[in-house]
């Protein structure tokens, strides 16, 4: 997680957000897992598929101004 944005590089932890590959994966957001702080459950949340996005880079993505290319994810999410 110490990369920062997938697509630009922010590393200001106020700023990223998970973004999951697939929506249907997701069971709870950044935010809510902070809030639970349990490791066990972060990492079972990446392990679902999640990238790290700054949050003007993941509202881009939702709204499809950019898009996240295969090539760009990481191997573990068959990039």
């Amino acid at each position: 997680m110490g990369d920062g944005c997938l697509l630009c590089g922010e590393l200001e932890i106020a700023c990223l957000h998970f973004h999951h590959i697939d929506p249907a994966q997701k069971e709870h957001g950044f935010s809510r897992l902070l809030q639970i702080g349990n490791l066990q459950t972060i990492e079972k949340e990446l392990a679902k598929g999640v990238v790290i996005l700054c949050a003007n880079c993941h509202a881009k993505v939702h709204a499809g101004v950019i898009y996240l290319l295969p090539h760009l994810l990481p191997s573990r999410l068959g990039g």
